[in-house]
Order: structure tokens, then sequence, then C-alpha cells
């Protein structure tokens, strides 16, 4: 079972409670029990603001838990392996 462990979360643009969002997810790194993803929340076409407007930024931490004990257990394979080969590389700079 995965469980939020950490949310950083900046925003830039509001939106209102009825505005169709789209979340764009990478993954930035895959470990033991944790993941960690960066996320970008854009205006949907046909809302307010132009579409593809960015709204927010998060990054979120992800960890695998063990579902009676809550304690971080490893990532099951073959999860583990599938979300590391969908690591996006962080740009330079």
């Amino acid at each position: 079972m995965l469980v939020v462990r950490r949310i950083e979360v900046e925003y830039w643009r509001p939106a209102r409670l009825d505005d169709a969002v789209v979340v764009e997810t990478a993954i930035l790194r895959v470990t033991g029990a944790q993941i960690l993803l960066d996320q970008t929340v854009r205006a949907a076409a046909g809302e307010t603001g132009a579409a593809g407007e960015r709204l927010a930024g998060l990054k979120v931490g992800l960890v695998c838990v063990g579902q009676g004990s809550l304690k971080p257990v490893p990532l099951p394979e073959p999860w583990r392996s599938v979300l590391r080969d969908l690591v996006m590389p962080r740009a330079a700079g």
C-alpha cells in the first residue's frame, strides 16, 4: 500500500472548484520503499485562463507500507522494476 510521506506545493495561479485540470506526473526516483514524484497541474482547455497554463507544482514522496503494520516495506516486484524503468532524468541546471 502506498501512502503520502511528504508533499510540497507551490501555487502559481488559482483554479476554481469545478475547473477541469490536467495533472502531469513524472517519476523522479524509486528506492527500496519510496517513490518521489514531480507533478504539474495545468488548466484544461476551455477553463479560466489559457489551456495548458501552469497552476501549481508539487513534489510528492510516497512510501510503501505493510497493510497490517503500516511500517515501511520494500516495493513489491514487478512494480519496483516497472517504476524504475519510468524514472525521468532531471533537467540539467
